[in-house]
């Protein structure tokens, strides 16, 4: 293996998790909940019935270091979270 295919395999998403999911996983799911415009923005976002809240949680802890409460309001679950920029990782 090259040098350039140690590093390419050291970044990969594929082999890498947290709590049991894979960051490619996290990634997907952070997407879904991040805003657009701007991913360090608080979080309050609707997420797909029947999703793994676990998977949601997950992926906001990964990426912005801040914990997410979920409430299901007239059958929508909703998730909020402070956000990267509020959270402990700062400006």
């Amino acid at each position: 293996m090259t040098t350039d295919e140690k590093i390419q395999a050291a970044l990969s998403d594929e082999d890498q998790t947290y709590r049991g999911f894979p960051v490619s996983e996290l990634r997907r799911a952070f997407n879904i909940v991040a805003d657009q415009q701007d991913w360090k923005a608080p979080i309050n976002a609707p997420i797909f019935k029947g999703s793994d809240l676990k998977l949601f949680e997950a992926a906001v802890v990964f990426f912005t270091g801040t914990m997410p409460n979920f409430r299901t309001v007239d059958g929508v679950t909703w998730c909020r979270a402070l956000g990267y920029r509020m959270g402990p990782a700062g400006p």
